[in-house]
């Protein structure tokens, strides 16, 4: 789970996919190249939700979202 306080939704899916762009290409130490890792990352804008529960419930149905299209991938939600 990370939060980015005044991040809009835009800016949040760039930050992201860059970060899965980083797990697609970690090398384990000691390995002769990439780890076949992925990751699939849900992506909502929380503004004006101040329950704890329902930001994460709904980031977690684009989360789901995200995997059912394929995996190693991000959704917004």
């Amino acid at each position: 789970l990370l939060l980015l306080p005044d991040t809009t939704s835009e800016q949040a899916l760039v930050t992201i996919e860059r970060l899965l762009q980083l797990v697609r290409n970690n090398h384990a130490p000691g390995a002769a190249g990439p780890m076949d890792v992925t990751a699939s990352a849900g992506v909502i804008e929380a503004k004006g939700e101040s329950n704890a529960q329902v930001i994460v419930h709904r980031a977690d149905i684009a989360r789901h979202l995200a995997r059912s299209k394929g995996r190693d991938r991000v959704e917004a939600g």
